[in-house]
């Protein structure tokens, strides 16, 4: 039963219900919209709720969702369920991770459905690390990501139990064990590896003696046989990464079949798999190459003599071209050449019976006069193609600074905000006494990772100098207003110069009103 919209039971004493939602699954990716602001302090829960009992009148609940303060220290102290979280934008230099050639490469199979790869989190993703995504149809259709990164996990060996590694789903292949002075231990008689449930079994009888230090080394699938085909959420994210496959069906490209774009041909194509049996799609791309003579005999026995001006080349995308054999089946004329009209049945290889597509092209019906493809003309046959056994690679680089970058943006360095006028939503609230403003503050927006800024009065007098060092995802730096004496400043005009440390300056102004 699908529970959607709000629930009937109504809260008592409340005259509200509880909204149970659109039933459209569990969202694993959620972008706030709602005009964030940087430097400004924002709380998000995610709760589990039920759906409360309508025979017994119990409305709906969720877990817990606490935000408390500790009125003595005034910290803020959340449950698991809640966190903490204050934008900020990057640095100036920064270089945001990616898919290297923002791209994933087929290198094995004919499969034509998407594999979408997403960036949530560029801290998580690790530099020139590489992946395989593999496709394995042989108990149904499912794939599995194999991180090629070797991970090393320190184990000390307490005899006849079992050890957790770090990950699960072991590639139980590249697996090996060494003893901290380099013997190699053996599977099935030093342990035993889980590989799915990612533990290793010391057995008593072994080499291994007790607290013996020991380095397992590995790779491992953070997706492991997953059978999510048709675009859903719900793979594990690994690396700050997450995957979606939208598999196809075996069928013929309509979009996609056509004449190349130069040709002046005005011929009408129509392609269909041989004799209309669903059993004679074949996986495979083709071009029919035209020519302004005879070039091709008809594979068919007993009828070599007959001649066309046109090759077939199968064209899979990610596999050599190769020109294939067809049949042509005359039954427009016996001037033993192929005419407008006449079936093209394409073949799988040197078999004749091995039939796949057949095209045939018909000349205008509506009175239009004919034009014929010359030689250079191309007409294209595209498929969509079922994922079976393909496999993909892909390489992630890690977010990180330029200096080049860094110095084309020197000239975005802000003040927020800007003016100030006697106070801002950036300010933290006194939680202690709610009644009193907290303190003042300001801060500096797309700064270097590690830069001085130096604050002066319009005259050229030093106000304050603040040294910022923080990461290369967090380009802000606080001042609280005050003096390197720590007295208030005074309204009015300042400028401020930032300088990097690889040498990179900037300067701006910004207003102070009491």
């Amino acid at each position: 039963m699908h529970y959607t919209g709000l629930s009937s039971i109504p809260y008592t004493g409340r005259g509200v219900s509880y909204n149970l939602g659109e039933n459209t699954g569990l969202r694993h990716v959620f972008v706030d919209s709602n005009n964030v602001v940087n430097g400004q302090t924002y709380y998000y829960a995610v709760v589990s709720y039920d759906h409360g009992d309508a025979e017994l009148m119990v409305a709906p609940a969720e877990c817990s969702k606490t935000i408390t303060v500790n009125p003595e220290t005034g910290e803020v102290i959340l449950d698991v369920n809640t966190i903490s979280i204050v934008p900020r934008p990057v640095t100036a230099g920064y270089v945001s991770s990616a898919i290297d050639s923002n791209k994933i490469f087929q290198i094995q199979g004919n499969g034509t459905g998407l594999v979408d790869l997403n960036i949530i989190d560029h801290t998580a993703i690790e530099d020139e690390n590489n992946f395989m995504l593999i496709f394995n149809n042989q108990d149904g259709l499912n794939y599995s990501v194999l991180d090629e990164k070797t991970v090393s996990d320190t184990i000390i060996a307490r005899l006849g139990q079992y050890h957790k590694l770090s990950h699960k789903n072991v590639d139980s292949t590249s697996f090996v064990m060494n003893s901290v002075n380099g013997n190699l231990l053996i599977a099935g008689t030093d342990f035993e590896l889980l590989d799915s449930d990612g533990q290793i079994l010391i057995y008593n009888e072994g080499s291994i003696s007790e607290n013996q230090v020991l380095i397992a080394s590995y790779q491992y699938y953070p997706i492991w046989n997953s059978t999510k085909l048709a675009s859903e959420e719900g793979n594990t994210i690994f690396d700050g990464m997450t995957l979606t496959v939208q598999n196809e069906e075996l069928d013929l490209d309509d979009e996609m079949t056509s004449w190349n774009s130069t040709s002046p041909n005005n011929w009408v194509a129509a392609v269909k798999p041989f004799n209309n049996l669903g059993v004679n799609k074949y996986p495979a791309d083709y071009e029919i190459r035209w020519f302004d003579s005879p070039v091709s005999s008809n594979y068919r026995p007993g009828y070599e003599h007959v001649k066309a001006n046109f090759e077939v080349w199968e064209t899979t995308r990610g596999f050599q071209a190769k020109k294939i054999p067809f049949l042509m089946i005359e039954n427009i004329s016996n001037d033993s050449l192929w005419n407008p009209g006449e079936r093209i049945i394409l073949l799988s290889d040197s078999t004749v019976n091995s039939y796949t597509w057949e095209l045939t092209f018909y000349e205008p019906e509506d009175g239009t006069p004919a034009v014929s493809p010359i030689e250079g003309d191309v007409f294209s046959v595209f498929t969509n193609r079922a994922f079976t056994d393909d496999i993909f690679t892909f390489s992630t680089s890690a977010s990180k600074e330029m200096n080049s970058v860094e110095k084309e943006n020197m000239d975005d360095i802000y003040v927020v905000p800007n003016p100030y006028v006697v106070s801002s939503n950036i300010e933290p609230l006194d939680l202690q006494n709610p009644q009193d403003r907290g303190p003042r503050r300001v801060y500096f927006a797309n700064l270097p990772s590690s830069c001085t800024i130096n604050i002066y009065t319009m005259s050229g007098e030093l106000v304050r100098s603040l040294s910022h060092n923080s990461s290369i995802e967090d380009g802000i730096k606080y001042w609280d207003l005050t003096t390197s004496d720590n007295f208030p400043i005074s309204f009015g005009m300042y400028i401020f110069h930032v300088k990097s440390d690889n040498g990179n300056e900037s300067t701006g102004r910004f207003a102070i009103i009491k």
